[in-house]
């Protein structure tokens, strides 16, 4: 029976990773489990990369203070640029100029 959590990262999964890289639900969950930093970085970012939701997403498995902790400061590609400010507007309510932030 699949949890709450094994569901959740089946959707980031499905919809950030193109099989570029071989990994399985519980992998993901056994990693967030274990507090992985470096790989949590990973996929928050393969989320910013790949996800139309990427909000949504993060909210789903990463409390606030780790999203805090794990969203990169700067990125060079513009499109990612954008859901990063985005994402900081919209979760941890930064004010940034030009982005309106909204409540999920």
């Amino acid at each position: 029976m699949k949890t709450d959590i094994s569901e959740k990262i089946e959707k980031i999964l499905k919809e950030c990773f193109w099989n570029d890289y071989k990994i399985e639900s519980r992998d993901v969950e056994k990693y967030l489990s274990e507090g992985n930093k470096e790989f949590s970085k990973f996929l928050v970012m393969r989320i910013l990369s790949g996800s139309s939701f990427p909000s949504a997403r993060l909210k789903s498995i990463f409390t606030i203070d780790q999203i805090r902790e794990y969203l990169p400061e700067n990125v060079s590609d513009k499109r990612i640029a954008l859901k990063l400010k985005l994402v900081r507007s919209v979760l941890l309510r930064e004010p940034i100029e030009g982005i309106r932030p909204w409540k999920i």
